[in-house]
């Protein structure tokens, strides 16, 4: 059996239980990944323009980064980066703004 594939990623992420949840799904589907794990926007930014990124999870109910404006920034400063940003469950509203802000994929 191989390695998988080799990703860099960048985690927004503040529970320690959540990100355990997330590095444990990318090891079962065999991604095998340098992970930076931050926990607001300023940190986010700063690790992200420090170096190549493949990949950004963010948890959308991140209480230090889910307002409108501050996804938003998030998605224009990764550019053509993947995001993939994960919740509990969230209302038909909250799943469009989503969608709007440019975030388009969402589990």
């Amino acid at each position: 059996m191989g390695k998988g594939i080799e990703l860099r990623v960048i985690v927004v992420e503040d529970n320690d239980a959540n990100m355990d949840r997330i590095l444990g799904v990318l090891r079962e589907i065999k991604l095998n990944c340098d992970h930076v794990r931050v926990e607001n926007l300023q940190a986010f930014l700063q690790a992200f323009r420090s170096g190549q990124w493949d990949l950004v999870i963010v948890d959308y109910q991140i209480s230090k980064i889910s307002e409108a404006a501050s996804l938003a920034a998030v998605r224009q400063a990764m550019g053509e980066t993947p995001l993939i940003f994960i919740s509990g469950p969230v209302g038909e509203e909250t799943a469009v703004n989503a969608v709007l802000w440019g975030l388009g994929i969402s589990l």
